[in-house]
């Protein structure tokens, strides 16, 4: 836990340029499955099975900025899914439905290995959904052909 305070800044300096990259390119850096899984860990992870005052700070900030890309991609929408009308006109509804699968799929698993492997399972998970946002980052520049929303100061 003492690393804590760096990739908490690190990812927060992260956040923060996609945040403004988002707005800026009218697109987005993270993909939506991505967004949802992240701020439903930081839901969970930081206030439900929260270890401690420091790490519901860090957390709760993420939060904050998540919401800031959440806002990004519904602005975004009519410009990033011009392809797909349909994905656009309902992009609010399809991201509060992955939020709440995501956010059952984190209480679930936070439920089952709590109690026998404690509060590390916070950083067990993390580490998967890390390598989940890099590959699924990489096939959304892939799949727009473009670069919109991304740079590689986030990187």
């Amino acid at each position: 836990m003492a690393s804590l305070p760096y990739p908490g800044i690190l990812w927060s300096i992260s956040y923060i340029l996609m945040a403004n990259k988002a707005f800026k390119d009218r697109s987005y850096a993270m993909p939506l499955h991505c967004l949802c899984l992240n701020i439903t860990w930081e839901a969970v992870y930081g206030f439900v099975y929260g270890p401690g005052l420091l790490n519901q700070v860090v957390f709760a900030q993420w939060m904050v900025v998540d919401v800031v890309l959440f806002y990004a991609v519904l602005r975004s929408a009519p410009y990033a899914w011009k392809q797909s009308p349909l994905v656009a006109q309902h992009l609010a509804g399809i991201i509060v439905v992955g939020c709440v699968i995501c956010m059952w799929l984190h209480l679930a698993i936070a439920a089952t290995f709590i109690p026998s492997i404690g509060r590390q399972v916070a950083f067990m998970t993390a580490w998967p959904m890390q390598v989940l946002i890099n590959l699924s980052s990489i096939a959304q520049l892939l799949s727009r052909g473009n670069t919109l929303g991304h740079s590689w100061g986030i990187w």
